[in-house]
């Protein structure tokens, strides 16, 4: 389940709305749940990196006690902030990258401008906020590339060097194996291959 749950952050500064919350997430019984929240709201003064990381936490922590998969999803850029707030949604991406690790996906990195603040212009619609369909897609591989059904498929077989263009697999059984790899670069941008064995 996709939910996107700003409307749950930032106790007394925005209402929470009970139909998109991690209380209405949980009527669909979700396996894993990625929680979005690009951007809206964070130009509130009160909302402060910090802010965002606890508020974070207790969505993360809701869903882990119900026994679902939390995937964090960082800001994104926008180009209608001024340069203080856009600032500020790099603080917040690297808040939520350093508090949930691989459990957070990185929607910043591949999207904006390298060294700048700014939307990727072949990503962006048009009105400094939204992407467009390319845009779209690059947060789709991204998530792909995340593998966030890792945890979900169990196996006793293993990659036996991962990182290494050729290796070995492990622990076989007898049958048909899918083995995802995905790769992100240091800007960013993921790709994601599956191969049958």
């Amino acid at each position: 389940i996709f939910i996107r749950d700003r409307n749950s952050f930032f106790a007394g500064l925005i209402n929470p709305d009970p139909l998109r919350n991690v209380s209405a997430a949980l009527t669909y019984y979700p396996d894993i749940a990625i929680v979005n929240f690009p951007s809206n709201g964070y130009t509130i003064a009160a909302v402060t990196p910090n802010v965002v990381g606890i508020e974070a936490q207790i969505i993360y922590d809701a869903f882990l006690a119900a026994g679902v998969e939390c995937y964090i999803k960082t800001t994104q850029p926008r180009d209608d902030f001024n340069q203080a707030d856009q600032n500020k949604l790099k603080v917040i991406r690297d808040t939520l990258l350093n508090r949930f690790g691989s459990h957070c996906i990185n929607f910043y990195d591949g999207l904006t401008n390298p060294g700048l603040t700014t939307q990727i212009p072949q990503y962006a619609s048009g009105d400094g906020i939204h992407f467009n369909n390319l845009g779209h897609e690059r947060l789709f591989q991204l998530v792909r590339a995340k593998n966030i059904f890792q945890n979900k498929i169990s196996s006793s077989s293993t990659i036996l060097n991962p990182t290494s263009a050729n290796t070995t697999i492990n622990s076989l059984t007898a049958g048909i194996h899918q083995f995802q790899v995905s790769v992100v670069d240091a800007d960013g941008l993921a790709a994601s291959s599956t191969v049958q064995v």
